[in-house]
């Protein structure tokens, strides 16, 4: 009861709240997003209409907090004024029985771990900030183009201002999952092979393929990799869902696959299964577009492409293929495609 009075007592504090594309609602609610995706932002944009006797915050994150303390909640709510509970930082076996208190309290359970579930809750998964995001938590007088340059270096997590991207990557990670991360890194946008990984780490630490394998599933329950598989074939590449991981984790620098992860990030908010080709670096087969990453080519260079991929375009029916540029812009049609030159700035912005 001493823990569930402190919470109550001690609601956190509402600063540095911006607003988010999704928001809460009245309804039951798990919340689901990586670690700094803005989960606890946007939980509390919701709770500051309510006055901090009318909801009970519950950190599980908090050194201060046990569980057991939920075995008394139904009786500390007895006498309150609380209307909403909310369980911040539940891990992936958290059980809790919920129906005695379902009809009388609304609930908003956020977790790091997208495969979770509850019955009667709505899920929400929350990603981290895109660009149009970015740009309205970051308003300036600089130009987007500016900005965008802000985005690369500063990345998609919710971090305040006082932390580097490296020492947020140190203080939140293991060793093993660092190495994953850096293995990633370094093969960013090719073919994942964690056989590849596993003979690499054997040298250097003691592991089991399981250990890896689980620990590889875990960091994409997370939120914190993703894998695009080929359309056909039993093949897959690893990306990074914050394309600032790529940076802080390595020297060495490849502007082109740092750029393919930054579009496919934006790619998240269709909300559809990605895919690669041999031809195209991302396909949405339900809304049948072919995405071509070209930071730095010339549109007379990508006319050529154009003309090259053109069959298996048709071959797909693929009749929309968009190159993401930094500043090159055209638009034409070749026997029915529409193909769409954009700079990333303005197609980011556009949907």
């Amino acid at each position: 009861m001493k823990i569930l009075n402190f919470f109550y007592e001690n609601p956190p504090e509402f600063k540095g709240l911006f607003e988010r594309k999704i928001r809460l609602d009245s309804k039951h609610t798990l919340l689901c997003g990586a670690l700094k995706s803005g989960k606890k932002a946007l939980i509390l944009n919701y709770l500051r209409d309510f006055k901090t006797e009318e909801f009970l915050f519950l950190n599980f994150k908090d050194l201060r907090f046990s569980l057991q303390a939920l075995e008394y909640l139904e009786v500390f709510l007895q006498d309150k004024a609380i209307k909403i509970i909310v369980f911040y930082g539940i891990d992936i076996n958290f059980k809790f029985d919920f129906s005695k208190l379902l009809s009388k309290y609304q609930f908003i359970l956020a977790s790091e771990f997208l495969s979770l579930n509850f019955k009667d809750f709505e899920k929400i998964e929350l990603d981290f900030l895109d660009f149009e995001e970015f740009l309205s938590q970051n308003s300036t007088k600089n130009a987007t183009s500016s900005q965008l340059g802000n985005y690369l270096q500063s990345g998609r997590a919710n971090l305040s201002e006082n932390i580097e991207l490296n020492d947020y990557l140190r203080s939140h990670f293991t060793a093993l999952e660092l190495e994953i991360f850096k293995f990633i890194a370094l093969h960013l946008g090719l073919e994942f092979s964690v056989n590849a990984l596993y003979t690499k780490l054997k040298k250097e630490m003691k592991i089991s393929k399981d250990k890896l394998y689980e620990c590889i599933d875990l960091l994409y329950q997370r939120g914190l990799i993703f894998f695009v598989p080929h359309h056909q074939k039993r093949l897959k590449k690893a990306y990074f869902t914050d394309f600032a991981f790529k940076n802080a984790l390595l020297i060495q620098r490849d502007f082109s696959t740092l750029f393919a992860n930054l579009v496919l990030c934006e790619l998240f908010k269709f909300k559809q299964p990605i895919f690669y080709t041999k031809e195209f670096d991302f396909y949405l087969e339900k809304s049948k577009i072919g995405f071509i990453c070209s930071a730095l080519q010339d549109i007379d260079l990508l006319r050529l492409k154009a003309q090259k991929i053109l069959p298996k375009a048709l071959e797909k029916e693929i009749f929309h293929v968009v190159f993401v540029t930094l500043s090159s812009q055209d638009q034409f049609f070749e026997q029915g495609v529409k193909f769409e030159i954009v700079p990333f700035e303005t197609w980011a912005l556009s949907f």
